[in-house]
């Protein structure tokens, strides 16, 4: 089980790779299973397309003070 924003992994290039990549896979109660079905659930929620990127929030630090 991951906790939200839990690292899942990380980009590398091992073997004969054609460029750095990561592998991932889905399972629930032990077997692995296709996560199609979990990503287009998680799309829904977010009202987009199956494959389209979910906004992440703003990192950027914004200055609430009035000068």
């Amino acid at each position: 089980m991951l906790a939200a924003g839990a690292p899942v992994g990380a980009v590398g290039s091992t073997g004969r790779p054609t460029g750095p990549h990561l592998h991932y896979e889905t399972r629930v109660a032990g077997p692995p299973i296709d996560p199609v079905r979990l990503l287009q659930i998680g799309a829904d929620l977010y009202g987009l397309s199956a494959g389209t990127p979910i906004p992440q929030p703003s990192n950027t630090v914004h200055d609430t003070q009035d000068g």
